[in-house]
């Protein structure tokens, strides 16, 4: 879950609005402004998606729109027999020398994540997440493993539990050593579901 006082930052910054995606999983609340995606957040009851409403204006903008057709592709593509879906992103990373921002393309489209604030071994996690194809799981520790970090599966937990941009970069392939589920910030349920939504459709 994005820390409360890192989100205020976010949803308080210029030109910053949100958006709803109804997703099987209950809704996804986008936020963006003319420049970025800024976070992805499930619906919760802790106050989160509540705030947003309160502070932030609701609408759109082309990086939004492009995080809804994304999102629209994964959990429909497969499921409607096309020939988008879970197991087709097959996303490709180009770093934007600008302010934090990364490039990430998704079924052909574009979308640009504000990763500003982060560490570079932090994003070197997530760019190595985004090679983890749907329909398969990774470990905290391999993870960090391929990521240049050894012994550093609790690193990796806690760079998961402040991803900004879950489905996007998929928090929810990563698993503990013993193969058990681990922790997710949207809830295990959603966790349960996106894992097993992946397996059905992701190839």
């Amino acid at each position: 879950m994005i820390e409360k006082s890192v989100l205020h930052e976010l949803y308080k910054g210029p030109g910053v609005r949100y958006t709803i995606y109804a997703a099987p999983v209950g809704d996804i609340y986008i936020l963006g402004n003319g420049n970025s995606l800024k976070a992805l957040l499930f619906w919760d009851q802790s106050g989160q998606t509540s705030a947003v409403e309160r502070f932030c204006e609701r609408g759109e903008n082309e990086n939004m729109l492009g995080a809804t057709l994304v999102l629209d592709a994964y959990f429909n593509g497969n499921a409607a027999g096309k020939k988008n879906g879970a197991g087709k992103a097959r996303p490709r990373i180009s770093v934007i020398e600008r302010n934090g921002l990364f490039r990430i393309t998704m079924y052909g489209i574009d979308l640009i994540l504000d990763l500003a604030g982060f560490t570079p071994k932090e994003i070197g996690v997530y760019r190595t997440l985004l090679a983890v194809p749907a329909g398969t799981v990774i470990s905290y520790g391999e993870l960090a493993r391929r990521a240049g970090i050894p012994n550093g599966g609790r690193f990796v937990g806690n760079a998961m539990a402040g991803n900004r941009f879950p489905v996007i970069i998929p928090c929810h392939r990563v698993v503990k050593s013993d193969g058990s589920i681990g922790n997710y910030s949207g809830g295990i349920h959603i966790k349960k579901y996106l894992l097993n939504f992946e397996k059905d459709y992701g190839n």
